[in-house]
C-alpha cells in the first residue's frame, strides 16, 4: 500500500490484489491472463479488462516492468512486479521456453548502451535490459 502512495495512486482494490499476485511470483513474468487467474483462484472478482487497465497504469508509474517475449509465431506480452531496490536494473537473460531469468553481471553493457543511445540522440531510460534466449536444458528437449 505504501508503493501505492508514494507514487499518488490510490490503493484500489484492484490494485491492491494486482500487487498481492505478482508478489507471490517473485520476478517470475506472467500474462495478464495469468495474473487474472491468479487472482481468480484467489476468490477475488475483477475482469480481465480491468487486469489489463491496472497492469498498464502500475506500469507506466513504474510498479510493475513489462515486456515482449515471442514464442514461436506468438508474442506475448509479459509482466512482472518490478524490484524496488533496483533503481538501474542489470542485464538478464530470460528463458523463453522455461521463463527462467538469470541475471548477466555486466554493468558494462548499459552503460555501452547508454553512450550509444546519447550518440544517436536519444534519451537513455532507466528501463530492464531483457536478452532473450533458450536455456541449455530446454534447447536439449
Amino acid at each position: 500500500m505504501s508503493l501505492l502512495n508514494q507514487r499518488g495512486l490510490r490503493p484500489t482494490v484492484a490494485r491492491m490484489q494486482l500487487l498481492s499476485a505478482l508478489e507471490g511470483t517473485g520476478h517470475e513474468r506472467m500474462t495478464a491472463e495469468q495474473i487474472y487467474m491468479r487472482i481468480a483462484n484467489d476468490g477475488a472478482s475483477v475482469s480481465l479488462a480491468t487486469v489489463y487497465r491496472v497492469l498498464k497504469e502500475l506500469s507506466r508509474y513504474g510498479l510493475v516492468e513489462r515486456g515482449w517475449c515471442q514464442d514461436g509465431q506468438e508474442v506475448r506480452l509479459l509482466f512482472s512486479k518490478r524490484r524496488a531496490e533496483m533503481r538501474d536494473p542489470e542485464p538478464e537473460m530470460f528463458c523463453v521456453s522455461c521463463r527462467r531469468s538469470m541475471t548477466v553481471g555486466m554493468p558494462a553493457l548499459r552503460a555501452e548502451l547508454n553512450r550509444l543511445a546519447v550518440k544517436h540522440k536519444l534519451q537513455p531510460q532507466d528501463r530492464a535490459i531483457v536478452i532473450h534466449i533458450t536455456c541449455p536444458a530446454c534447447a536439449k528437449g
